[in-house]
């Protein structure tokens, strides 16, 4: 493929066709220049030779200019600026090398967009890839080369000219101030001559310093060109492999240069794929986060959760220090004990009003008693007086013990409860902490088994891959050696119908034949490298199979795992997982959208190419009809040839036998000899036009065999296409799945959290209870602790300065009781907004009401009692020190 002439201003090349084209960012800038120049240039197309385009690639491989010495230029330099210059440049003064290439001529100035190509820049341009050498041997001895000896190489050269052309322009400069200090000596003396001598003799030093580099810079170019020469010759040597591997691969070597483009329709589909594949990890990525961020919530929640109680604790523990209340009398009772003791006092009154009375009309009656008598009396209304007066305290005595044995009972059922209640909530602290563990190492677990997971299907996706190139090639195989029996059964049957022919068709026929030895030797190597890449095909495929039996039986036990841990893992939003589900989905239906598109596309292209096929057909079938025309026209010339020769011979014996006859018979013997001139040239031209027939024909035929080849390629790219389908409608099935599993575990979750949540109330509802129990226990025994106070001894300070401190005592519970109350209240609140936000719970609102219309019948009766207070402001600390109880 390689030794005939190849075409460089290709006009159907593109940067497309090779891949390695745009690797390094300078080749970047050069497009514009070589495409104008591949324009302009389009219609002298130049060739060059093997040797050429292998030296070029290992220029490529090297991905960088090699320069040579300042004797070494190797091209011309009468080209416009961005032409391949393979030397000293005249614009720049620039020099690069571009490989070993004895024949390359100068005519490669004129090369197109894929050209080699050095501009302003420096930048390099390569061969478009249907160019490039088809055998993966000479690729890869040339690049190994290339990247082993010659980078270092490279880089080293370069930096030694970098420092080569900074010490020229150093020695310049000093030239010029030499000069300009001479000249200044000529013209006059002064006395900064001194100066300038000495800075005269530093810069001579200076400049002998840097000759002596420069030599030492030299002997360094010269071991690098010794290199670079070496690696020539390696070069060569791997040229001569080559050529002998393209002399056994000539035949086969078009169909390589057309499946490249194949290849990199393949690549693109792979990057675009791979793409596809780069965007789900981002929306894995994105889930993940959010899945974080509601696990923080969870978690501030909790903390939320753990304060409450510690609250509640701090609580408990006050009514444990400062004790229990001890129950009263009843409100109605109360009263009537209070109305009681005020007609006693009234009627009190009365009795001393009416015993003055008396005692007046005794001493106006009996004023002759004794004074004697009169102490008496005295003394026993005073021993009545005391006598009374101990027997009320032994009554209020025997009420205050019974009272506190009460209040003791109270005390320890109250302490009961107030155990459990604790025994239960730390229960439930202890369950809600084995959760939340069980909880981080299940994500734990399903991001390793995530990952792990990940990387499986990855490589299942490789091994797929795999497998599917190995059958594609093995297709292609397949389908070359049936165009190449097909091409032998046509010669066969060319054969016999040759073999027929006359014996002027011997050359022909011989040279069919040595054609068909040819191919037929083609042929059998071509059958032996099949039979080995197919033994060797089938030895990966049963490996690649093994390996996929092996991941997809981890993959099935790793599934199985996460179906077991995903019931225990925390819940997400469902309406996040929707949205992120419908950004899926139209994301998915647009791709679906765009390879559909494809599809359309590619069957029209299909159909295209099918109509060329069958046009191509007929022409040949025109073709193959002329043809027999003309064959049977040159067996009735070939039958006329022999009439006329078998009528000269007799005509040539009638002249030899005797010359008696009459001189008639010799114009006669002149008009055959014309006919006869004219039938042979009539011969040729007819042997002239089935050549060019048998020209055309063979045009046409390799013209049907490159519309195949498109045809079949645009067939297998169909292929391809519709399995990029169905791996994608297969991977939305999977989402759909995971999508349907996830939302029913969110569920799951959400009636937990909801269960949890409704707990947690009950028992802050259940907590607020008994601590208004308490209050209102405890206002109801400091009222019934003021009534007696004031019954017992209505006129003593002691008692009325106790009374006054059971009523500030009374106050403070009462100011507890309210913001109790307001807690409540809050939580009934809260209860009625869960209760809309989750209406699957409508049973908050209902032990709300009678519980707030008892605490209103309690509020009524105590507010008879209260003496009307300012409002006081809010005080947590205050409460938490002097406690519930006074």
């Amino acid at each position: 493929m390689y030794n005939s002439a190849q075409s460089v201003g290709h006009a159907e090349a593109t940067p497309l066709h090779s891949p390695h084209l745009h690797s390094s960012p300078r080749m970047s800038h050069c497009l514009v220049n070589t495409d104008r120049r591949g324009r302009e240039c389009g219609g002298s197309r130049k060739t060059f030779s093997m040797e050429n385009i292998q030296s070029l690639n290992a220029v490529y491989a090297a991905s960088g200019p090699v320069y040579t010495s300042d004797h070494e230029t190797l091209a011309f330099t009468n080209y416009p600026k961005g032409t391949m210059t393979l030397g000293r440049t005249t614009s720049r003064g620039k020099a690069t090398i571009m490989g070993s290439s004895p024949s390359i001529s100068s005519s490669l100035g004129h090369l197109h967009l894929d050209s080699v190509a050095y501009g302003d820049h420096g930048a390099i341009r390569l061969l478009p890839q249907h160019q490039w050498p088809s055998s993966p041997l000479l690729r890869q001895a040339v690049q190994g080369v290339a990247r082993r000896e010659g980078n270092h190489l490279i880089e080293h050269v370069r930096e030694l000219q970098m420092d080569n052309a900074m010490l020229q322009r150093e020695i310049d400069v000093r030239d010029s101030t030499i000069g300009s200090s001479v000249s200044s000596i000529k013209t006059f003396w002064s006395p900064e001559l001194k100066k300038k001598r000495g800075m005269r003799k530093e810069s001579l030093a200076k400049t002998s310093m840097v000759k002596e580099q420069m030599s030492v810079m030299k002997d360094k170019n010269q071991h690098i060109q010794m290199t670079i020469q070496a690696l020539k010759e390696e070069l060569c040597t791997q040229r001569d492999l080559n050529e002998h591997l393209q002399q056994e691969n000539s035949a086969g070597s078009l169909g390589s240069s057309d499946c490249f483009p194949n290849l990199e329709i393949t690549e693109d589909n792979f990057h675009y794929l791979q793409a596809e594949h780069e965007q789900k990890t981002k929306e894995l990525f994105l889930l993940r986060k959010t899945v974080e961020e509601l696990e923080q919530r969870m978690k501030k929640q909790k903390q939320t959760l753990s304060a409450q109680e510690e609250s509640i604790k701090k609580l408990l523990e006050m009514l444990q220090e400062n004790g229990l209340a001890k129950s009263g009398l009843p409100d109605e009772e109360r009263l009537r004990f209070c109305l009681t003791a005020d007609a006693l006092g009234h009627l009190g009154d009365m009795l001393e009003q009416k015993e003055k009375e008396n005692l007046r009309e005794i001493d106006q009656l009996k004023q002759d008693l004794s004074k004697k008598e009169s102490e008496i009396l005295a003394l026993q209304t005073q021993l009545d007086t005391l006598t009374n007066q101990n027997s009320d305290c032994k009554q209020h005595i025997e009420v205050l013990k019974e009272s506190l044995t009460a209040k003791e009972q109270r005390a320890n059922i109250m302490q009961t409860e107030v155990d459990a209640l604790r025994l239960r909530l730390e229960e439930k602290e202890s369950f809600l902490n084995k959760k939340s563990k069980q909880l981080q190492d299940v994500t734990d677990e399903k991001g390793t088994l995530n990952g792990e997971i990940r990387d499986l299907k990855d490589m299942l996706d490789v091994k797929e891959r795999k497998i599917i190139v190995l059958q594609k090639k093995i297709e292609n195989l397949q389908d070359q050696l049936k165009d190449k029996e097909k091409q032998l059964g046509c010669l066969r049957d060319r054969m016999k119908s040759l073999q027929t022919d006359s014996s002027n068709t011997d050359t022909a026929l011989a040279t069919l034949e040595e054609a068909l030895s040819e191919k037929e030797m083609v042929i059998e190597q071509l059958k032996e490298k099949r039979e080995k890449e197919e033994w060797e095909k089938q030895g990966e495929i049963e490996f690649c199979k093994k390996e996929n039996k092996e991941l997809k039986d981890k993959i099935a036990s790793l599934q199985t795992q996460l179906l077991e841990k995903e019931s225990l893992r925390q819940g997400k939003s469902l309406a996040l997982e929707r949205e992120e589900s419908s950004q899926m989905n139209s994301e998915i239906s647009e791709q679906l959208k765009v390879l559909e598109k494809e599809v359309t596309f590619h069957k029209e292209e299909s159909g295209k190419s099918k109509v060329e096929v069958d046009r191509l057909l007929g022409v040949l079938r025109d073709l193959e009809s002329e043809r027999t025309e003309k064959d049977k026209a040159i067996s009735e010339l070939e039958r006329q040839v022999k009439e006329w020769a078998i009528k000269n011979l007799s005509s040539a014996q009638t002249l030899q036998l005797g010359e008696t006859r009459p001189p008639d018979t010799a114009p006669e013997a002149h008009i055959s000899q014309d006919s006869a001139q004219e039938t042979s040239e009539k011969i040729k031209e007819l042997e002239k036009a089935l050549q060019e027939s048998m020209n055309t024909s063979t045009h046409r035929e390799a013209l049907w065999v490159q519309e195949e080849q498109a045809h079949a390629l645009a067939q297998r790219q169909l292929e391809d296409l519709m399995a990029a389908l169905e791996t994608t409608r297969q991977d939305l099935d999977v989402t759909k799945q995971q999508l349907s599993s996830t939302q029913n575990s969110l569920a799951e979750r959400e009636s937990q959290l909801s269960s949890m949540r409704h707990e947690r109330r009950k028992q802050l509802e259940e907590i607020l209870e008994m601590k208004q129990q308490a209050l209102l226990a405890a206002i109801s025994e400091k009222d019934a602790n003021i009534a007696l106070l004031e019954l017992s001894a209505p006129k003593k300070k002691t008692s009325n300065e106790e009374v006054i401190a059971l009523k500030r005592e009374k106050d403070k519970l009462m100011y507890q009781l309210k913001q109790q109350t307001q807690s409540r209240m809050k939580l009934i609140a809260e209860n009625y907004e869960d209760g809309h936000y989750y209406p699957h719970h409508p049973h908050h609102p209902q032990h709300s009401h009678p519980r707030q219309t008892h605490y209103r019948r309690h509020s009524r009766g105590l507010s008879i009692h209260s003496s009307p207070q300012p409002e006081k402001p809010e005080q947590p600390e205050q409460d938490d020190e002097e406690g519930i109880w006074a």
